[in-house]
């Protein structure tokens, strides 16, 4: 009879599936060999580079798109026999395989490893119980299971050893600052530099996590990972979670740790323990949040250009994005997705601000145009008909009250809603009031901070926030727009 194969060639990770391992090609070498040599016609090839060491079926379907598509030619009746290598290939314990077993029995689709070979019968004479079939795939994932063990149990060992010795425990990149000789952690210059900048910044300045993050990232400081992959670590930026992970971690501090065991280290220490201590009580205390605003700039300052509502900074791989909180909030219920690259934007700014200080002339004609005096008294004279009209509409609930209309209560909650709604009109008041008479101000503003303006761009964020305050009011943002200034 002939069998629709459908050939499976799997490795647990990418560092298997490289060129010099060869594992892939000799598997699909192989199960080609054996299907030519039965007749088999190849309905499809699926190779698969994820761990099968699942225990529920579900996991691996959702996070391995091609064990999902496997499944797929199983439910729909393409194919009657999986060809693989052994067993393994397919699952890496006795859970998986045991759900995997049942799934093909129950569409007819049956396993043949070429490793330990069973010849496949008619669809149509597949018993309803397993029989040898099924103790040979049961014991591939017992064996699997006690062989995965097994090997736990040697690396435990062979962890503890190490940590005793005070040797560094190896995992697949080395700690940030150090460098792999023989099996000793020796110290990479280049980073242990910014790793002392770190500890200074904590100790000294009072930097939290968000403040030193900013800083390296305003210095082009590499991050981990940086020279040893070609794709660094967050899209080439230093995060939060980062610097606390190394900040935090014992072995700067010159321990050597693996699960319940540690010992002194025979490494270089950024740290006494004492001043870790200090260290970790900064970057988890109040003072984290000191440099909030070092990369921040707009804090406040932006706003959505369609609803109104405050701007607010986020991460997106890595990047610093302006988004609309109204949006964020409501997740995408109301308003629109309007995000902008904080970086851009505050570039744009900076250069905004810096010829303002050059034209003068432009930069008045550009203020005076969302200044305009005539709209703004006309305001004025609107909000005081508004206020005169609450305050005849008091009278009137008073006189009702007077004559037992309404009683006492309902008084009280109509002059509560009224009073509040004559502070609000009073305090728009008082704002476009100070317009009139901020030109002056808005001069000498710009007059005393123009000396520092040739040097802006490379100012602190902080002092760069002094000079936004006293000259912008707000920034519109819009998406494919350049930002709206509104000048104080």
């Amino acid at each position: 009879m002939t069998f629709r194969a459908c050939i499976l060639n799997s490795v647990s990770k990418p560092s298997q599936a490289t060129a010099e391992k060869f594992s892939l090609e000799e598997q699909n070498r192989d199960n080609y060999l054996s299907c030519q040599a039965h007749n088999w016609p190849v309905v499809e090839v699926i190779t698969i580079i994820h761990s099968r060491d699942c225990l529920w079926l579900h996991e691996i379907l959702r996070d391995c798109p091609p064990f999902a598509h496997l499944v797929s030619l199983i439910e729909s009746g393409a194919i009657d026999l999986i060809v693989v290598r052994h067993y393994d290939r397919l699952w890496s314990n006795s859970s998986l395989q045991g759900q995997m077993s049942a799934l093909c029995r129950q569409h007819k689709v049956q396993i043949f490893a070429i490793l330990q070979p069973k010849e496949p019968i008619d669809p149509a004479l597949l018993p309803r119980r397993p029989g040898l079939q099924g103790i040979m795939e049961s014991l591939s994932g017992v064996l699997r299971d006690e062989e995965q063990n097994i090997r736990v149990a040697r690396r435990a060992v062979g962890m503890e050893k190490r940590i005793i010795k005070g040797e560094h425990v190896w995992g697949p990149t080395t700690a940030y600052g150090f460098t792999r000789q023989d099996k000793a952690l020796v110290v990479d210059e280049s980073e242990w530099r910014w790793l002392e900048e770190m500890k200074r910044w904590v100790l000294e300045d009072g930097l939290g996590a968000s403040g030193i993050e900013a800083r390296l990232n305003r210095l082009g400081v590499p991050p981990p990972g940086a020279k040893r992959q070609s794709t660094p670590t967050r899209h080439g930026r230093w995060t939060r979670k980062t610097i606390k992970r190394i900040l935090c971690n014992p072995l700067y501090a010159g321990i050597t740790r693996w699960g319940n065991f540690s010992n002194d280290g025979q490494h270089r220490a950024l740290f006494t323990a004492e001043e870790q201590a200090r260290v970790l009580a900064v970057v988890s205390g109040p003072s984290a949040r000191q440099g909030v605003y070092d990369d921040r700039l707009l804090s406040g300052l932006a706003r959505c250009g369609y609803c109104g509502h405050a701007m607010s900074y986020c991460h997106s791989f890595g990047a610093r994005y302006l988004r609309c909180s109204w949006h964020t909030n409501t997740r995408g219920a109301e308003c629109q997705n309007n995000g902008h690259a904080a970086a851009a934007v505050h570039a744009y700014l900076l250069e905004a601000i810096y010829h303002a200080s050059q034209d003068r002339d432009d930069w008045l004609a550009a203020r005076r145009a969302q200044h305009d005096s005539a709209q703004i008294r006309e305001r004025i004279s609107a909000i005081e008909a508004q206020i005169r009209e609450h305050q005849a509409a008091f009278a009137r609930w008073s006189s009702a009250f007077e004559v037992g209309l309404i009683g006492l209560n309902e008084l009280a909650a109509h002059r509560a809603r009224i009073l509040g709604g004559v502070e609000a009109l009073k305090g728009e008041r008082q704002t476009h009031t100070m317009r009139l008479d901020s030109e002056s101000q808005a001069l000498g503003a710009m007059e005393e901070l123009s000396p520092g303006m040739e040097g802006l761009a490379d100012q602190t964020v902080a002092e760069q926030r002094v000079v936004l305050v006293r000259l912008v009011e707000r920034v519109d943002l819009v998406q494919g727009q350049p930002p709206a200034i509104h000048w104080r």
